[in-house]
């Protein structure tokens, strides 16, 4: 990957911020609530309990506000997949489920062959459904096809297996205003590479740890506004 660039810890900072301190008031403030919709049943939206094995990261349910579509992880038997249906059939179940556990009945579900998948995320304005392996394939749908019912298969738009490493996390840019930064998303690996893609999963470039010390952990799209 020559399109990298090594990473290196900034020294210290000499600099000094002054600190300031203001007392907050908590009056006016409006807190959120919650409620179950339903305090003496489950939903269960896979058969068998999914991995977890602390060597890995995992992301097993993505929503869609946007789409009002949800896509999480199964496990049914050793056969791993993805199940998606609208959030609001999610909620109708939930709030009709007798007591007990409630299996729930998905609009559409993904099989996948090559791995076992511990990452779902929605990038790209909502139009790409992302999952990551623990093999290290990154492979990309289109909502627009996958957001539909039916038990046809769907293959995916784009498949990455750039690196066996595995998968800290898939970033996509929450931006969806600027056309050149929504096809933008991030994958951070355990070998500290950083790899910025684009909607076809093709490379952008990306950060490479330089030492131990400059490993990336985590990451985040950050946006600077000059008025």
């Amino acid at each position: 990957m020559s399109d990298l660039t090594r990473l290196v810890r900034p020294a210290q900072s000499q600099s000094e911020v002054p600190s300031s301190s203001k007392e907050c008031h908590a009056e006016g403030i409006k807190y959120p609530s919650f409620r179950q919709l339903n305090k003496k049943s489950r939903i269960l939206l896979s058969p068998q309990y999914l991995s977890t094995d602390q060597n890995h990261v995992y992301r097993d349910l993505a929503v869609s506000n946007k789409k009002g579509w949800f896509a999480a992880i199964q496990n049914n038997a050793g056969t791993f997949g993805a199940i998606l249906s609208p959030l609001s059939e999610l909620r109708q179940s939930m709030k009709e489920a007798t007591n007990g556990t409630s299996a729930f009945t998905p609009q559409r579900t993904l099989s996948f062959s090559t791995s076992e998948p511990n990452i779902l995320t929605f990038a790209c304005n909502d139009s790409r459904l992302i999952v990551g392996f623990k093999s290290g394939q990154i492979i990309a749908y289109d909502t627009s096809s996958v957001f539909t019912p039916g038990s046809n298969e769907i293959p995916p738009l784009h498949v990455l297996q750039s690196s066996q490493q595995p998968l800290l996390d898939i970033i996509p840019n929450p931006n969806d205003e600027d056309p050149n930064l929504i096809n933008l998303l991030a994958a951070v690996r355990t070998d500290g590479i950083v790899q910025l893609l684009n909607s076809s999963l093709e490379s952008q470039g990306g950060w490479l740890a330089s030492d131990a010390d400059s490993t990336p952990v985590a990451g985040a799209f950050s946006f600077l506004v000059i008025l």
